[in-house]
């Protein structure tokens, strides 16, 4: 999943291997939705520590893709990751138009506070908890 967007024009095996070798991905812990053993969505968890974590790598199967299933995994990502995790700050880069991070709660930040051109920085906070955005320690791209 995600060779279409993020292959920058790798053949398949190339991507893979990159993949496979990404101290990125092995730092992250992967959830994965699946329906009769096939694979339809997945994303990668971070951990910041202080009650912060990061949600990327999000990519969905292309046959899959307008179905509603990543929006079930991101629900269910968020939800673990408040009750189960005490998540106060959950970051996310967004490749796509913000609009769909909207729905589940997350800010974009202040322009001034964006540091990449084509990804978007957004935040998820716990309700109840508040933050000011300048004083955010913003995680890299991860």
């Amino acid at each position: 999943m995600g060779f279409d967007v993020w292959s920058d024009g790798d053949i398949l095996e190339k991507y893979l291997e990159v993949c496979r070798t990404s101290v990125k991905y092995r730092q992250g812990r992967w959830l994965v939705l699946e329906q009769n053993g096939v694979l339809i969505s997945s994303l990668l968890i971070h951990s910041f520590g202080n009650d912060a974590f990061g949600i990327g790598s999000i990519a969905t199967a292309t046959t899959q893709r307008k179905s509603g299933h990543p929006s079930v995994l991101i629900s269910s990502t968020l939800r673990d990751l408040q009750e189960q995790q005490n998540a106060k700050l959950i970051y996310l880069y967004s490749d796509i138009n913000p609009d769909f991070y909207l729905r589940f709660g997350f800010v974009q930040l202040p322009k001034e506070l964006q540091k990449y051109p084509t990804s978007t920085c957004m935040v998820h906070m716990t309700k109840g908890f508040e933050v000011d955005f300048g004083q955010l320690n913003l995680p890299k791209y991860f």
